[in-house]
């Protein structure tokens, strides 16, 4: 590549392992205005696209490569079937794909895939036997902090409690100025009802700048979740009402996104509180109407709330839906 595409690539590469996903998609995309014959600069607009759900427009990517695949390196070529794997659902594939370049290119953007896909096919003893023989230091892991946030996840869906805990130790102690990594055992101490510990994750992570690729709604929700099905009800309340104390801080632009919107509705949901959530989630199903993980949430509250009559509509109407992703 010109060297102007080659430094936007960096900066973007840069923003991708501090899950920027969306400033890493334009970093990519200025570098290949800059030289068209950046190939993998385009693979990794279309994999931060994938990221961000904004599918169709990945898949455009990988059409306009798919006209000069004869040109793709035996890499790109591998990269390009994994993220059209990815896109048709076919996540095995994907994973088969990572596998082959990583035989091609052992550290590449394909190392990651190789520890989230195994828990994308609740397969979390693979992620385990990967990333215990990673070598962290290396070029495309050293940096990419989510790395630690599968390898916990990995063993906290085995139960595996103490070990999940220690992956969480040794991530702060590699990167303590992460929130993300700060956050991740969050789930982990839910489960083992430390209340106070959980809450004390928090409290740092609130008095921190906000960083990318931290959703501190979502950490707060996955961990009520976690309190209540590991039979701490009243943890579980505890942390919602933290929830509940911070969207009420939030800018009215900021709580009245598509995100936010579909947080309060599994807040709500969780604390029983079916009737709100459905008045939300309707609302959030109308302005979002082409949104099936929406339309699926209003169902799903719906038949809580008890309104069977509406559920069934919304699962009758998704199951006549022929999406292309």
């Amino acid at each position: 590549p010109v060297y102007e595409a080659y430094r936007e690539w960096i900066s973007a590469l840069r923003l991708s392992a501090e899950q920027d996903l969306a400033g890493a998609a334009r970093g990519f995309q200025r570098a290949t205005s800059l030289d068209s014959t950046f190939t993998v600069a385009y693979l990794m607009t279309s994999g931060m696209l994938i990221g961000l759900s904004r599918l169709s427009e990945a898949d455009s990517i990988l059409d306009r490569l798919e006209t000069r695949m004869e040109s793709l390196t035996p890499l790109e070529r591998t990269a390009w079937e994994g993220q059209r794997a990815r896109l048709r659902g076919d996540i095995e594939g994907w994973l088969e794909a990572s596998r082959r370049a990583g035989e091609i290119m052992p550290f590449s953007p394909a190392t990651r895939d190789l520890a989230e896909g195994p828990i994308f096919l609740n397969r979390p003893q693979e992620a385990i036997a990967f990333l215990d023989q990673l070598d962290f230091s290396q070029e495309f892991v050293d940096g990419w902090t989510q790395f630690w946030e599968f390898y916990h996840d990995a063993h906290h869906l085995l139960g595996q409690y103490n070990e999940a805990l220690g992956v969480a130790e040794r991530g702060r102690s590699r990167y303590p100025n992460s929130t993300l990594v700060s956050l991740i055992d969050l789930p982990t101490l839910a489960a083992l009802g430390r209340i106070e510990a959980a809450n004390r994750r928090l409290d740092a992570a609130l008095s921190r700048p906000s960083q990318p690729g931290v959703d501190l709604g979502e950490a707060m929700l996955d961990a009520a979740a976690e309190f209540r099905t590991h039979g701490h009800p009243e943890e579980s309340l505890e942390m919602l009402q933290r929830f509940h104390t911070w969207f009420a801080s939030l800018s009215a632009e900021e709580a009245s996104s598509r995100d936010r919107r579909r947080q309060l509705v599994d807040a709500l949901n969780l604390e029983g509180r079916h009737t709100e959530a459905l008045d939300v989630a309707q609302a959030l199903a109308r302005d979002f109407p082409k949104a099936a993980n929406l339309q699926g949430r209003m169902g799903r509250t719906a038949a809580a709330a008890g309104d069977t009559e509406t559920a069934w509509q919304v699962f009758r109407r998704l199951g006549d839906q022929d999406a292309p992703y």
